[in-house]
């Protein structure tokens, strides 16, 4: 009877497992400059409104990914030494599918789409 309800009470857990999974999103792209290369170590912070979401900083080749991020409008701020900074909005949705934002960022600091 215990190993009854135990089977039955992580069956429970895996489910639950599986459904807040299946309602957040995920936000993943790559910096580069204006002549295409990639910018490493450019620091990107995901917002809801004013609220700093999660932060990280982009590998070798510029690329840079957010997991389970709930469903709504975020800012994505991309900063980094000598290139400025850059404002983009996003809209994570809770599909399967990842958000891809790519940006380009020149020395003065102005984007590009």
């Amino acid at each position: 009877m215990v190993i009854r309800i135990l089977c039955a009470t992580i069956a429970v857990l895996i489910l639950l497992i599986g459904v807040a999974s299946a309602q957040s999103g995920s936000v993943a792209g790559m910096v580069r400059d204006e002549t295409g290369s990639a910018l490493p170590g450019t620091t990107v912070q995901l917002f809801a409104g004013d609220h700093l979401v999660s932060e990280t900083v982009t590998g070798t080749a510029g690329d840079y990914h957010f997991n389970s991020v709930p469903p709504g409008r975020y800012s994505l701020r991309l900063a980094l030494v000598n290139f400025g900074c850059a404002t983009r909005g996003v809209n994570v949705t809770a599909t399967p599918r990842r958000t891809r934002i790519s940006c380009c960022s020149s020395r003065s600091g102005r984007r590009s789409p």
